[in-house]
């Protein structure tokens, strides 16, 4: 799923994966966590001030623009009150509760 590109993507830095099957990833995962936090019932401003982090970040990764940390994942699902595993969901399609 995703191929390791080892050609430097802009001639000067050094991308591991190709950027659009990154960005297309990031914007699957952005999506599903808003998808769960809709399915909450939890608005942006919930879940950014549950986990730490400003709204326009939150904002950022539902649509993809942002790459969050680990800690910002872990964070983000207990806010939801879901398993981190389950922001994930949308790889297998595994339907969530």
């Amino acid at each position: 799923m995703y191929p390791v590109d080892l050609q430097p993507m802009d001639g000067q830095s050094t991308c591991w994966y190709h950027h659009k099957q990154v960005d297309a990833y990031q914007s699957a995962f952005g999506r599903h966590i808003r998808y769960v936090r809709t399915l909450r019932g939890a608005t942006q401003e919930d879940v950014a001030h549950r986990t730490g982090v400003h709204v326009t970040y939150l904002s950022g990764i539902e649509r993809g623009r942002r790459n969050p940390s680990l800690k910002s994942i872990r964070a983000i699902a207990k806010a939801l009150e879901v398993e981190t595993a389950d922001l994930f969901a949308f790889e297998t399609g595994r339907k969530i509760g």
